[in-house]
């Protein structure tokens, strides 16, 4: 005769799984604080050599990108200036926020067509311009002369450091 066999149901319990899952995420969000990154800083190498070539007048766009002047609350108070072969370009000069985007379009177009005269005009070299920037230049600002360098033809950049 054949018996039939009790087949016996277990149950898995959950809760104690659940329980650690909670509190690992509650772990996570506590330990991990969510900061908030108003730009990109591009930390250019710090050099304490001066240039050993001075004396060789090759042609070669160099741009001079300054640091900016940060509040407290992480906003920009004055902008840094840029500097094209030594001459200095302010990118806003009014102190007033409704004219700052408007004075900043304007040096950006002066720094574009002073860069234009430099390539087409006095036959700087376009495989190479070299970009110099403060331990704490704004990335935005970087791209920005690449972009425009890239426009003009100008196929190689070099970021260099600034000397002390």
């Amino acid at each position: 005769m054949l018996m039939k066999r009790r087949r016996e149901i277990t149950e898995v319990d959950l809760t104690p799984m659940i329980d650690v899952v909670f509190q690992l995420i509650i772990f996570f969000m506590v330990a991990l604080t969510i900061a908030v990154v108003y730009g990109i800083v591009i930390k250019f190498p710090q050099s304490s050599r001066p240039n050993k070539n001075k004396g060789k007048q090759e042609k070669i766009l160099s741009v001079y990108i300054n640091q900016d002047w940060i509040g407290a609350d992480h906003k920009v108070i004055q902008d840094g200036d840029i500097k094209v072969l030594g001459e200095t370009v302010q990118l806003w000069v009014t102190q007033d926020p409704k004219t700052r985007k408007a004075d900043r379009d304007k040096a950006w177009d002066y720094i574009q067509k002073k860069m234009d005269y430099l390539i087409r005009g006095k036959g700087f070299k376009t495989d190479m311009m070299v970009i110099k920037g403060d331990v704490k230049t704004y990335h935005w600002k970087v791209i920005k002369i690449i972009d425009i360098g890239k426009e003009l033809g100008v196929k190689g950049f070099s970021l260099a450091p600034p000397y002390k």
